[in-house]
């Protein structure tokens, strides 16, 4: 696969899962390869992750396949693997932050309600939960939903500490470009 012969290495990790079906370390190796291989419209991404929830229903792979829906413009679908995700485990971080950036996305006032109670449940899971990563999606959340309800100094504030964190966080900058005046 690192020759660039994408198809054929496809073909053998699929043919290695047919002897062992549960090895998850190859099944996010192609998932991962498939991923980056095609960005937008990503139907082997797409056949590959329900093909791994049948065997590893884990929310990793739900909200991967969400990715794949939202990159798709199927926000629909999108939704659904995160409703799911929040039921199988209701305190699963990364479940959580996905339905916050949903409901954050949804924009009505009743959405917006419901991103802070999101992010206030994120608030409330052991520290140990959450590497760099995720807390940039936090705070980049928390503060778009600070602006949003009228308190732009923190949310700009939450928004810049990402930005000095971490300066190639181009969602951060480009929020804060965004939102100076």
């Amino acid at each position: 696969m690192m020759t660039g012969r994408h198809a054929q290495g496809i073909a053998q990790m699929r043919a290695a899962l047919k002897e062992r079906p549960t090895y998850l370390l190859l099944w996010n190796l192609m998932i991962g390869f498939s991923l980056h291989r095609e960005q937008e419209n990503n139907p082997l991404a797409e056949e590959l992750l329900h093909e791994a929830l049948k065997t590893s229903d884990t929310p990793r792979n739900r909200i991967l396949l969400a990715k794949v829906y939202q990159n798709t413009g199927r926000q629909k679908e999108k939704a659904e693997q995160v409703e799911l995700d929040l039921k199988k485990d209701g305190n699963n971080l990364l479940a959580i932050l996905s339905a916050a950036t949903l409901a954050l996305q949804r924009g009505d006032d009743k959405s917006i309600m419901e991103t802070a109670r999101f992010l206030d449940q994120v608030e409330r899971l052991p520290a140990t939960e959450m590497n760099a990563d995720l807390y940039a999606v936090y705070e980049i959340l928390r503060g778009v939903h600070l602006v949003l309800t009228g308190k732009k100094n923190e949310g700009m504030e939450c928004i810049q500490a990402v930005a000095n964190a971490d300066k190639e966080n181009e969602q951060a900058r480009d929020l804060l470009m965004a939102l100076k005046p």
